[in-house]
């Protein structure tokens, strides 16, 4: 599908990080949005910033609705549909484009984690997804002229690692979901278009909205100061900011970390920004892709567990796969990837050719 003035978008966890910049990056196209968080607050921020963006050319066409909406309640999602159809909705009720985005961060082992983070984690993540799903479906297959449900997952739904347990479950559960549903679609409503995206580390605030559970001490859980949406930060951040990257690291390993923490060390390995990220992800999606990766870490790391997934968890394994991952991030600067909007063939190749290599050396290591 190609996206153009006029069209009706669908934003799930729009107050910040990739919600919010695929929010400003539509209005900047033209499109009137329906956008929902759990933080209103962050909400009403992201259509300010999306007027802005839709002024020049489109504030008289335009439309931006604000809810608030935990997509963990069904019952708050089919009333936030139904404001989108009343509000913003074509005639006949369709919409063009929804961005199943909302979702939380978790980490700790499982066994120190209390049942209800794992509950909780998995509410937001595909739970939300699929009340998403549900709710706006069938306002996606109104729309004849072609439209496209985007299922945002991650790398955590391609790869698992330790101490991320809640976090993998859900986002593998959430790719099943996803890839299951785009061939129901295919055969009942082909002009539904089903996009999964898994982003390596881009650099949005992921951990700051994570609940952290200490390693031994299951009642010691952690999230974020300030409410919903992924803002705040306020004296934990100014600590965390402080200190030095080994020492956050070495936090991380003891299984102690703050979400700030974590927050510091996913913005130094992130090769892309929220902003970067969005747009890759909607480069792809007029491109009619059914899956995209964003990253080279992604990538490297999606087809090295395919080519090899049992050498792939072994510690051998990892240190060969992430010698990969930082040959890629050192070619990825001179590929077109790297700078959003750009087709580049040939940077999935590169990475493809670096995959392939480091998987090879890790399937001749485990002979």
């Amino acid at each position: 599908m190609r996206f153009r003035p006029g069209m009706v978008g669908v934003i799930t966890g729009a107050g910040s990080g990739f919600g919010r910049e695929l929010s400003l990056q539509l209005a900047a196209r033209g499109l009137s949005l329906g956008l929902c968080d759990l933080d209103r607050d962050a909400c009403e921020e992201t259509a300010r910033l999306c007027r802005q963006a839709a002024a020049r050319d489109y504030a008289a066409s335009s439309e931006f609705l604000v809810v608030r909406c935990d997509v963990a309640d069904a019952d708050q999602v089919n009333a936030f549909a139904d404001k989108v159809r009343r509000a913003l909705a074509a005639e006949g009720g369709g919409v063009d484009f929804v961005a199943a985005n909302a979702g939380i961060g978790s980490f700790g082992r499982f066994l120190d984690e209390k049942p209800e983070t794992m509950e909780k984690v998995i509410n937001v993540n595909l739970f939300g997804v699929m009340h998403t799903t549900r709710a706006f479906a069938p306002m996606l297959q109104q729309q004849k002229r072609g439209s496209c449900l985007m299922i945002v997952s991650s790398i955590a739904g391609v790869i698992a690692r330790e101490d991320m347990s809640s976090y993998c479950t859900s986002k593998f559960a959430v790719r099943g979901f996803a890839e299951a549903f785009m061939m129901e679609m295919s055969a009942v409503s082909p002009h539904v278009q089903v996009t999964t995206v898994h982003p390596g580390f881009c650099a949005t605030n992921i951990f700051s909205n994570t609940i952290v559970s200490q390693r031994g001490d299951p009642a010691n859980h952690q999230t974020r100061s300030g409410g919903g949406g992924g803002r705040g930060g306020g004296e934990a951040a100014a600590g965390a900011a402080g200190e030095s990257m080994l020492s956050k690291l070495a936090k991380v390993k003891a299984g102690n970390p703050t979400p700030q923490d974590l927050q510091s060390i996913l913005s130094s390995a992130s090769s892309h920004t929220a902003a970067s990220g969005a747009e890759v992800m909607l480069r792809g999606v007029e491109r009619g892709s059914t899956r995209i990766l964003i990253t080279p870490e992604a990538h490297v790391l999606d087809f090295a567990v395919r080519l090899a997934p049992r050498l792939h968890y072994s510690k051998a394994g990892q240190i060969l796969t992430m010698l990969g991952v930082a040959v890629a991030k050192l070619v990825a600067p001179f590929t077109l990837l790297m700078k959003p909007g750009v087709p580049s063939p040939g940077y999935d190749r590169v990475l493809l050719a670096l995959g392939a290599a480091v998987a090879a050396a890790s399937f001749k290591a485990r002979l």
